[in-house]
Formats: structure tokens, sequence, C-alpha cells
């Protein structure tokens, strides 16, 4: 076989590969995130995790299902002029089976996350015993159910 077949036969092989690639790609892209709208996987702990979809809670035939998340941030100045700075975060949820799981904390960065989130949003949180947020996630994706 001359060079320049070679060059000719590697390039077709490339090519097959990149179309493979870009097929099982196209297959990836059009998942999605179903049922139930809100899961939660209580621990051994007394502490769990909590995940769900503002849209498919939205959506959801169920009227037991809730989701929500809310932040208050507060900002005071003292005579002397120190500024004082207090942020809360609250989630609660409750699924499909009506079990309940919540969470409290003041740590900014939980309210960082959240400040992403949208109507369409997929949260997660994780919780103690004492309920106390251990840690907050919002994904945004389109595989994501979106409110309608």
């Amino acid at each position: 076989m001359k060079s320049s077949s070679r060059k000719r036969w590697s390039g077709i092989r490339i090519a097959a590969v990149a179309a493979c690639a870009a097929f099982s790609v196209a297959a990836i892209a059009g998942s999605r995130y179903g049922q139930p709208s809100v899961s939660i996987a209580p621990d051994s702990g007394g502490g769990g995790i909590v995940m769900g979809t503002l849209g498919g809670v939205r959506n959801s035939a169920s009227t037991v299902e809730r989701l929500m998340c809310s932040i208050t941030r507060n900002e005071t100045t003292s005579s002397a002029g120190v500024v004082s700075r207090f942020t809360s975060v609250s989630c609660s949820a409750r699924d499909v089976n009506g079990v309940l799981a919540s969470c409290v904390s003041n740590n900014d960065a939980h309210a960082m996350a959240l400040d992403g989130a949208s109507n369409d949003s997929l949260i997660e949180f994780h919780y103690n015993a004492a309920g106390k947020c251990t840690s907050m996630i919002v994904y945004e994706s389109a595989s994501l159910e979106r409110k309608r």
C-alpha cells in the first residue's frame, strides 16, 4: 500500500470514530430526569439526602409533594459603624409518601448555591440528625423537567 492510500484510510477511520462519538453524545443529550419529583433518602444516623426538581413538583399530579428553600440575608450597622451580616437558609421537602425532611443553615455558601436556582432547577440538600444543612447543590440541565 502506498503512503497516500494509508493516509486516506487513516482519515476514513478518524471520520468513522468521530461519527460514532457524535451519535453517542446525541443519545446522551436526550436523557431526562423523571419521577419521582422529590426523593428523600434518610440515613441510619438520622440525616439524609433530598433531591427534587422544582418543575417536576409543580407539574406533578400529586398534591402531597413539596420542595422549597428560602434565603434570608440581613445587614445591620451599629452606632459605632460596625457592619454585621447574617444569612439564614431553610429547606424542606415532602415526598409522594408524605415523608418529610428539612434543614436550616447559616452558611453563606449554601445561600450562594441557592442563588443559582431557577424554576427549573434540581435541588439537592444533605442534612444531619440535628436538622442542619450539611451540603447544598443546585443542578441546571437540559435533561431536567421544565415547569409547564
